[in-house]
């Protein structure tokens, strides 16, 4: 299962549905409605860096390697939820229901840009997808030359095919990557802010 995304795309995990991790320079928001429910995840900082993007072993769709810089930001330690979804939409799109902490999945590009909005009025932050480059540099432990998102032990780092029975599983369930961010390597396709491109000028 790899990390970096299809064409037209920025996605990365494993089965069919699409879900979203966020940015943001915020902390997490708390839910209006009991004060103690989060809304978002715990943010991460991630520090800036350079790594090397890409891979020359790989899809062409992930060539050439080249090196990028990345400025810091903060992730969410996991995909967002059906139960965070809920709370700002009002609805739950995912196929595999009935699992308030399964990250949220049949969701577009446009979907989560109407959910970012909300989120964003609901709590006075700015929060966002991450760019591709910051999706991979975050994936990879800030740049490490790692097979999967954490190391090199698929089974541990996240559900796929073979480990899954073809369901999503509810997030942290499988260890975090060296940054602390779980599900990287598995569980559902994400979607990052931009869309993939031949030309990295």
């Amino acid at each position: 299962m790899s990390h970096i995304t299809p064409a037209n795309s920025r996605i990365v995990k494993l089965i069919i549905p699409v879900t979203l991790f966020f940015c943001s320079s915020a902390s997490p928001a708390q839910n209006n409605l009991t004060g103690t429910q989060q809304l978002t995840a715990r943010m991460i900082a991630i520090p800036a860096g350079s790594f090397l993007m890409g891979s020359n072993d790989a899809r062409v769709a992930e060539e050439p390697v080249h090196r990028v810089h990345v400025s810091a930001f903060k992730m969410a330690e996991t995909e967002v939820t059906q139960q965070q979804w809920q709370i700002i939409m009002g609805t739950n799109p995912a196929k595999y229901k009935n699992c308030d902490n399964c990250p949220v999945e049949q969701v577009s590009w446009n979907d989560i840009q109407l959910y970012l909005k909300k989120l964003n009025n609901k709590t006075g932050k700015q929060y966002r997808l991450p760019t591709e480059a910051e999706w991979e540099y975050a994936c990879r432990s800030g740049g490490k030359n790692e097979r999967y998102c954490g190391g090199n032990k698929r089974d541990n780092l996240g559900w796929h095919l073979n480990n899954s029975d073809k369901t999503p599983h509810q997030v942290k369930q499988k260890d975090p990557n060296g940054l602390g961010l779980y599900d990287m390597s598995g569980n559902v396709f994400e979607w990052t802010q931009d869309c993939w491109n031949s030309n990295y000028d």
